[in-house]
């Protein structure tokens, strides 16, 4: 998982998307090209946190290898929908949806348990 500059909310939502996605059998590492699925989570709080989340998004989609999924997570894709869909088509798990997590990555263990 690859932050930006992380918010009480986002600390929060990264700690249990950590945590589900431990529970469901991921290993986190931190070799984007050698993964098969990132997070990015993001901050759009101001336009530095903002310009952050366009540079580690963009980064991430020049370093992840072919086939990986991205998953944008975070308030910057609906802070700012059109800055965020010029940069590509990701999946998004922003903070009001976080429980969608369940249908982006299915496991056996609920979301609500972690």
């Amino acid at each position: 998982m690859h932050a930006t500059h992380p918010c009480t909310e986002l600390v929060l939502d990264e700690n249990k998307i950590r945590g589900y996605l431990q529970k469901a059998g991921w290993i986190e590492i931190f070799d984007v090209a050698a993964t098969d699925l990132v997070v990015v989570a993001t901050c759009a709080f101001n336009q530095d946190y903002e310009n952050d989340a366009v540079k580690a998004i963009e980064q991430t989609s020049k370093t992840a290898r072919a086939g990986a999924r991205i998953i944008v997570a975070g308030c910057f894709p609906k802070i700012n929908r059109d800055r965020f869909a010029s940069l590509g088509a990701f999946e998004t798990l922003s903070p009001q949806e976080i429980n969608k997590l369940e249908t982006l990555v299915p496991s056996s263990t609920p979301i609500d348990l972690i």
